[in-house]
């Protein structure tokens, strides 16, 4: 399976075809993977989020280097 890269291939990646309730039933089980992932990352961040210098954060941009993957 190709991994999405716009708008529209999320929504058929995470949803299907949304007037086809099969396709939201069969889904469903990755867009429980993404709510659950996300509830997860802002947990961690609001846990830190007081203690940013400390976890090594100083107001930085942090950019990833290119890669070919990504040009």
């Amino acid at each position: 399976m190709e991994l999405p890269k716009g708008e529209l291939e999320y929504i058929h990646f995470f949803c299907g075809n949304t007037e086809i309730a099969s396709d939201l039933k069969e889904r469903e089980p990755q867009r429980a993977a993404l709510y659950k992932a996300t509830a997860g990352l802002l947990r961690a961040y609001a846990n830190i989020a007081d203690e940013m210098d400390a976890a090594g954060y100083n107001g930085t941009l942090c950019v990833w280097p290119a890669t070919k993957a990504s040009i």
